[in-house]
């Protein structure tokens, strides 16, 4: 299980780049970033950012099964396929706006 998903690595991939872009203030965010970090650092960036989203959120409630469920889904996705997913993309829209 795990493999190609929406035409992503896998499913935790596909679904980090689907909850990112899903909410405005995150995708912008992330596109700035994406923007001015070279690729090595912009991996790094998005891991950091994304597990300290989650982090935050379980520093009030108990760890447990869900706890381990997503930090498991976090060790699968795979940050260079989205990091250069959004360097991709700026790319383009780069180069529509020279041509």
């Amino acid at each position: 299980m795990g493999d190609k998903y929406e035409g992503w690595t896998n499913w935790e991939t596909w679904n980090l780049r689907l909850w990112i872009e899903n909410k405005e203030n995150n995708y912008r965010h992330i596109k700035a970033k994406a923007e001015i970090l070279p690729l090595g650092e912009f991996i790094t960036f998005l891991e950091t950012w994304a597990t300290t989203q989650w982090d935050s959120r379980m520093a009030t409630s108990n760890a447990g099964f869900v706890s381990d469920f997503i930090n498991h889904s976090f060790g699968r996705v795979n940050w260079t396929e989205i990091a250069k997913a959004y360097k991709e993309e700026l790319e383009e829209e780069q180069n529509e706006i020279v041509n």
